[in-house]
């Protein structure tokens, strides 16, 4: 089981670098940005909504959270 989790959070964060960089291109999301590195956090980021969002789906706390982590790309 720890495999498959691994490898789709592999996936996930193979994506979220993928979107990122694509973004970069097309000067959606600042240069300076490391893609490989705020993909991690992305992934971090979209693991806990699910926990958050479970215990307090209250849709101000999930917008918080969400606005900090796409803080700073643009």
């Amino acid at each position: 089981m720890a495999a498959v989790v691994r490898g789709h959070l592999a996936r996930l964060e193979h994506c979220f670098t993928r979107a990122l960089r694509t973004a970069i291109r097309r000067g959606e999301v600042l240069g300076s940005v490391d893609p490989a590195s705020r993909a991690k956090g992305l992934v971090a980021v979209s693991q806990g909504l699910m926990v958050v969002g479970k215990a307090n789906p209250d849709e101000e706390v999930l917008q918080a959270i969400v606005d900090s982590a796409f803080a700073g790309l643009s």
